[in-house]
């Protein structure tokens, strides 16, 4: 099928773990607590946070198996089955959730999507905190302990009679109470050396702990078997006494006896991606539109963004319908299928009056309505001019730019809104399917701000195709340099000079120019250049019309590579029966 990309992953090969429709029922009836963040592979949000994720991932790793993170792509996986409504959504999953889509526990908890990694370990701190007192077992107790042990030699050496044979060292971390916890992490981190080097948490404030003369909070104090402290090392009070504090016990458990190099203080500073000159100038690629991508956009907004939504309300479902309707108006050289297809779609809300329509309702019925029209059965798999260097760069967000901006040329000349005045129908209508159904939703709301910031909605076709192309360049200013842009393709002021020279010169001094993002730009040559790139004369054709032999050879195909048949004789010969009577 043309919406799956063989599992695209933004978490290959890293701590993450990568769930899939096939596998994601490990999250239900396990002894684990998960954190999930469902996302896209073309999400520009997304496509930033994953590096934080990754590094959050990998500085917990430790934690497994009381604590895992997971990533979902929505655009592969059936994210809707969640209630997901946008990407990226992060949730935290409970020890022992029962596979019951009827409790709300079900579908996760919601967490705010933000780097900051310590705000992210005391959430999970306190979830498990939550699940213990609910009466899940974790393996590991991150309770201070009740009675606080005297520095005593002989105390201590009796402490070991009751822990296991292969414990040569224990720790104590003393601190005191409180959400940002530096001894459970460091409890989690050593849980799986638990049974080397034990550590327990002693409350800092509690009188009992006067008598070891802490001078720092947080403290740790290593001890051996014979009940000699062999260290109190004293902590900073920052991030990095986790690191330090971690890395010494390591090293007893690793037989060092603590010898390790003191690690540098970490201080971290917000990271911010200075944009340099490329190390490869990639020449200045054809503006083309491809017919296969603006098919595939509407295939991927119909076929999977509208039915992420949990419920599609009056509101959505006019904002649907509205969308169709710009399709079946605007889009050009439409293809039979295709346009049945969406005049059945369009006309089931209507049916329904607009009554609020469940995902599972919507996916359904759009699953029966493209089996039964073949609406996508000869778009191609692969992207054409929205192809990128990668996976993750371009595809499905720059064909839904290359989509709007088809149709609001299409519509220049022959909207009816402009008849009286109105605002561009196109122009509502992405700013409709943008703000209802746009998965990535930081992508929405910076293109609501944007056109908040212009000041002004359409009435002619011109101000129309200005409009939009402002507002896109706009986006690529915002975006340039950014770690989601393709580095074969960056975002320019579009279009460039060698594709367009006449764009940003003026042969009539008595023309004013246009400014636009601090450059100035020839409005009429702009508008010429692109009305010719996206005039439907001009749209490249690689969409071929598929008669019914071609989809009954399509299926007989797909038949024999599921069922691994090429070398049936038996298989070709109905093929060839099949065939026959076709064409009679």
């Amino acid at each position: 099928h043309s919406l799956n990309n063989g599992f695209i992953s933004l978490y290959k090969d890293t701590e993450v773990v990568e769930l899939l429709d096939s596998n994601i029922s490990q999250l239900y009836n396990s002894d684990t607590l998960w954190v999930v963040q469902f996302y896209s592979h073309w999400c520009g949000h997304c496509q930033r946070f994953a590096p934080f994720y990754k590094e959050l991932a990998e500085s917990i790793s430790a934690w497994s198996p009381i604590v895992k993170f997971a990533a979902m792509n929505c655009a592969d996986q059936s994210c809707d089955k969640y209630q997901v409504q946008g990407t990226p959504t992060i949730r935290i999953f409970h020890p022992r959730t029962a596979p019951n889509s009827l409790d709300s526990t079900y579908f996760g908890f919601n967490l705010p999507v933000k780097s900051d990694e310590e705000y992210f370990l005391d959430i999970l701190l306190y979830n498990l905190a939550v699940v213990t007192g609910k009466g899940v077992n974790l393996p590991v107790n991150l309770n201070t302990i009740s009675e606080v042990p005297s520095p005593d030699k002989e105390d201590l050496s009796q402490m070991f009679t009751t822990l296991p044979e292969t414990v040569d060292y224990a720790a104590f971390i003393f601190e005191q109470e409180g959400k940002h916890s530096v001894g459970k992490k460091i409890l989690l981190d050593m849980n799986k050396l638990s049974d080397v080097v034990p550590v327990f948490r002693v409350n800092f404030h509690d009188p009992s702990s006067r008598q070891w003369k802490l001078l720092a909070n947080p403290s740790m104090a290593i001890i051996d078997r014979e009940g000699n402290i062999l260290e109190q090392v004293d902590g900073w009070g920052m991030d990095a006494d986790r690191r330090r504090f971690t890395n010494i016990l390591k090293s007893y458990a690793e037989g060092n006896e603590g010898k390790t190099s003191i690690p540098e203080s970490r201080v971290t500073f917000p990271s911010t991606t200075m944009y340099t000159v490329p190390d490869k100038v990639y020449p200045a690629v054809k503006d083309e539109v491809f017919m296969s991508d603006l098919e595939k956009a509407v295939e991927y907004s119909l076929m999977k963004e509208v039915a992420m939504q949990p419920v599609l309300d009056q509101m959505k479902l006019q904002a649907l319908v509205y969308y169709i309707e710009t399709l079946l108006n605007f889009f050009p050289n439409m293809r039979p299928p295709l346009k049945s297809f969406l005049i059945s779609l369009r006309e089931w809300p209507v049916q329904m009056r607009y009554a609020a329509i469940s995902h599972t309702d919507y996916k359904f019925k759009v699953n029966e309505l493209s089996q039964f029209y073949q609406p996508f059965a000869a778009t191609p798999l692969d992207w054409e001019g929205c192809a990128g260097s990668h996976s993750r760069f371009r595809g499905y967000p720059c064909s839904l730019w290359t989509l709007f901006h088809t149709l609001i040329v299409s519509a220049s000349d022959k909207d009816p809104a402009f008849h009286y005045g109105g605002v561009s129908t196109v122009a509502n209508s992405m700013i409709g399917y943008v703000s209802n159904f746009f998965s990535c939703r930081e992508c929405a709301d910076h293109f609501s701000s944007h056109v908040s910031q212009l000041g002004y909605l359409p009435h002619t076709g011109d101000q129309s195709i200005l409009w939009l192309w402002t507002i896109h360049n706009t986006a690529n200013l915002m975006l340039a340099g950014d770690q989601t842009e393709d580095p074969t393709r960056p975002k320019i002021q579009w279009p460039n000079a060698q594709n367009c020279p006449a764009c940003r010169t003026n042969g009539n001094r008595w023309m004013p120019m246009l400014k636009v993002n601090a450059e100035l730009w020839n409005q009429s040559e702009v508008l010429a250049y692109i009305k010719n790139i996206y005039s439907k004369e001009n749209l490249t054709q690689n969409v071929k019309n598929m008669t019914s032999n071609d989809q009954i050879q399509k299926i007989l195909n797909e038949l024999k590579e599921k069922t691994d048949l090429d070398n049936s004789l038996d298989f070709e010969r109905a093929q060839d029966n099949i065939m026959n009577y076709c064409r009679k």
